[in-house]
C-alpha cells in the first residue's frame, strides 16, 4: 500500500510535541487526565508519589497542577505546567529533579519550557526561545555543559551515600544550566546517557555516553562527549528519539535511521554499526518512538510497525534485531511512548494501549507479568 499522502513532512515541526499524555519510566507509568498526573508502578524512589514503596494502584501526584505534559526518566518523572515551568520528583541522587528533594516540586533555573527529555538520572527542558538546559548526571558529559563540577544541594537519604560524592567530583549538577553550542533547537531527546537535539534546519546534534555508538560515530578514543557534536551523513532530518543506548531520525523522506546498540540491527548478517543506518522496510513514516530494546514507528494510515527485540505488541518474544513487524489497533496510532521493555501507544480517540513488561503492575494495574500484546491502559 502506497504511504499516505499526509507523510511527507518538510521540517522540523515548531512548537515540537511537548509530551504524550503517557510517559513510561523504567518501572512505572504517569498518565495526564484532566491536567492533573497519575501514576502508578515501582515507587521505591517516590517515582510514582512522595510516599516511598511499590504501588501497583493508580494514585494522583500530589502538587502537580495544570499539567500539559509529563516525561518519566528511570526511576524520576517531570511535568511541564500551564506557564512553560517544570516540576519534578522521584529519584534524585545526581540531582535530575533539579532541586533538593525527591518530592515533587519546581525546577529553578528554567522557564516558558515547551519540551522535555530524561534520561536515566538526567533531565533537559527546551524553552521557548529555542535554548536548551540541563541539569543532573554529567559523567558522561550528557549536560552538553563540559566535564564541570555541580554543586551539592540534593537533600540526601540514608542510600544517597555515593551521590555525595558523585556530586562533589563533577558528576551531577542539580541546577538547570545551559547546553552549550545548540541554538535553534527543535527538538530534544535523551537516551540513557547521552542526549541529542534536532535543529530547524534538520541537523542532529548529539552528546554524552558514546560507549554504543549512540552519538552517531566510531571512535575507540572517545567514549564520552560533553559538547554537542553533529550527526555526519544524515539527511535532514524532521523528528528524533532516543532511549537506552539507542538513536533514530525520522528524516524528510519519510524513512528512519538509527544508530547506536545493536539491539534495534534489522540485518542478520551482522551488527548495525554504530552510524546512521536505514531500517529496511519501514516507510511513510509520520512518527517514530525509541525503547529499550524496541522501536516503533506510526504511518501515515495511522498504522503502526515495530523492530528490535522482545515484545513488539504482536503476540510474540522476539530476540534483539528482529525485523518490523505490523501491530493491530482497534483505531489509528497517534503518540508512542516507551519504558524498559514495554510501550504504550496513543490512539485516535485518545485511549492508551500498552504491551511487554508489566512487572510492578504499571501497564494496566493487572498480575500478569508480561503482556504480549496491546491491551487497555
Amino acid at each position: 500500500m502506497a504511504p499516505a499522502a499526509t507523510a511527507t513532512v518538510a521540517k522540523p515541526s515548531w512548537p515540537p510535541p511537548s509530551g504524550s499524555v503517557v510517559a513510561l519510566g523504567r518501572n512505572h507509568v504517569c498518565t495526564l487526565r484532566e491536567s492533573l498526573v497519575f501514576c502508578r508502578g515501582d515507587n521505591l524512589y517516590a517515582q510514582v508519589t512522595s510516599d516511598a514503596g511499590r504501588n501497583g494502584v493508580e494514585q494522583q501526584v500530589p502538587g502537580v497542577r495544570g499539567a500539559r505534559s509529563v516525561v518519566a526518566g528511570g526511576n524520576h518523572t517531570c511535568a511541564i505546567v500551564d506557564g512553560g515551568a517544570v516540576y519534578c520528583w522521584g529519584l534524585n541522587q545526581l540531582g535530575q529533579t533539579g532541586h533538593k528533594t525527591r518530592k515533587p516540586d519546581v525546577v529553578t533555573g528554567v522557564a516558558k519550557v515547551v519540551q522535555l527529555a530524561l534520561g536515566n538520572e538526567h533531565s533537559c527542558a527546551l524553552s521557548s526561545d529555542r535554548t536548551v538546559r540541563c541539569w543532573g548526571r554529567n559523567g558522561e558529559g550528557q549536560l552538553g555543559q563540559g566535564f564541570i563540577p555541580g554543586p551539592a544541594t540534593v537533600v540526601l537519604g540514608k542510600d544517597d551515600a555515593e551521590a555525595y560524592s558523585a556530586l562533589r567530583s563533577g558528576a551531577g549538577v542539580a541546577q538547570a544550566k545551559p547546553t552549550q553550542g545548540v541554538r535553534d533547537v527543535a527538538q530534544i531527546v535523551a537516551g540513557e546517557r547521552h542526549t541529542c537535539a534536532l535543529t530547524s534546519a534538520g541537523k542532529v546534534l548529539c552528546w554524552g555516553d558514546n560507549s554504543r555508538g549512540q552519538l552517531g560515530f566510531v571512535d575507540s578514543k572517545t567514549r564520552r562527549l560533553a559538547t554537542p557534536r553533529v550527526v555526519a551523513g544524515l539527511p535532514a532530518a524532521v523528528q528524533i528519539a532516543a532511549r537506552s543506548n539507542q538513536t533514530c531520525a525520522l528524516l524528510a523522506d519519510t524513512t528512519v535511521r538509527c544508530w547506536g546498540s545493536d539491539e534495534l540491527a534489522t540485518r542478520s548478517e551482522d551488527r548495525i554499526p554504530p552510524r546512521p543506518e536505514v531500517v529496511p522496510g519501514v516507510t511513510g513514516v509520520v512518527r517514530i518512538g525509541v525503547g529499550s530494546p524496541q522501536a516503533c514507528a506510526i504511518t501515515g494510515d495511522g498504522g503502526l510497525t515495530c523492530w528490535g527485540g522482545m515484545y513488539l505488541g504482536d503476540g510474540r518474544y522476539h530476540e534483539s534485531g528482529s525485523a518490523p513487524v505490523k501491530v493491530a489497533l482497534p483505531d489509528k496510532a497517534t503518540q508512542l511512548s516507551f519504558g524498559l521493555g514495554n510501550a504504550c501507544v496513543t490512539l485516535r480517540n485518545r485511549k492508551v494501549m500498552c504491551w511487554g513488561y508489566n512487572n510492578y503492575r504499571q501497564l494496566n494495574g493487572s498480575n500478569k507479568r508480561t503482556l504480549s500484546r496491546p491491551v487497555a491502559y
